[in-house]
């Protein structure tokens, strides 16, 4: 930070869902530890601003799902939703009391073309092409009616940029923002 004279940090790691429910320290370590030690080595150097992307993972059964609200109930039911609330507050918390410009927003699964699979919850969507390429099948495990909202990844790229961009004194929100493609 000091010698490269860093003044915004993107922190994009962390272990997702699948991956995490079968890799629990792991996840603890690269979601909780990994955050605060970001969060702390931003205070430290007084950086401008941090970027933290959360995941619509921080919802849970009980979150309405369609047209969800920014304000609702978070009660994830997964190792890597509770890691994601636990971003959306210490986000908070480091931006209201230690005056940190920490922004995040709540990403939904990121599709790719570049990128195959790698635990994510809508990997399935484009697990199809690659076992339609290699197998010239895929069985799907999702009914017929399973909506999950997805971006793709530019999209995604595009909405972390915006925000980092935003002027802070018109947020309303810091740490939590629902963003939404498809």
């Amino acid at each position: 930070i000091k010698e490269y004279e860093i003044d915004t940090l993107y922190h994009m790691s962390s272990i997702l869902s699948a991956l995490a429910e079968t890799q629990r320290q792991l996840a603890h370590r690269v979601n909780i530890n990994g955050l605060a030690n970001v969060l702390e080595a931003a205070t430290n150097n007084r950086l401008k601003r941090v970027l933290i992307p959360g995941s619509i993972a921080a919802f849970g059964p009980e979150t309405p799902r369609r047209d969800t609200p920014n304000d609702t109930i978070q009660k994830p039911n997964t190792l890597y939703g509770i890691s994601k609330v636990f971003t959306e507050l210490m986000g908070n918390y480091y931006h209201a009391r230690l005056g940190l410009d920490v922004r995040g927003m709540r990403l939904p699964g990121i599709v790719s073309w570049k990128t195959e699979p790698t635990a994510g919850t809508t990997d399935y969507a484009v697990a199809i092409f690659y076992g339609a390429i290699r197998e010239q099948r895929y069985t799907c495990y999702l009914g017929p009616d399973t909506r999950l909202p997805m971006m793709y990844m530019p999209d995604a790229i595009k909405a972390i940029v915006d925000l980092a961009e935003s002027d802070l004194t018109t947020l309303q929100h810091h740490a939590d923002f629902n963003v939404n493609s498809m």
